[in-house]
């Protein structure tokens, strides 16, 4: 399997354990998107941390910064 194919596995299994709509789920991954751009701001300065627990942070994190051709995700 290469490493698209998998990434894509990923996504789609996560994107399944975030409740809600089609609609919901952009609505918490966008958010998350942006919450994540921000940690990661601050993690650059010494200080927060990112918790992985929540799928729809897992998803924006695998969907943001882990190479993927993105045309084929489900978000």
């Amino acid at each position: 399997m290469n490493v698209f194919k998998l990434v894509r596995r990923v996504l789609d299994e996560t994107y399944e354990k975030i409740e809600g709509s089609d609609e919901e789920k952009r609505t918490k991954i966008t958010a998350a998107l942006k919450e994540l751009s921000a940690r990661f701001r601050s993690l650059k300065c010494g200080s927060g941390s990112v918790d992985y627990a929540d799928p729809v942070v897992r998803f924006a994190y695998v969907y943001a910064y882990v190479t993927s051709p993105r045309t084929t995700t489900s978000a």
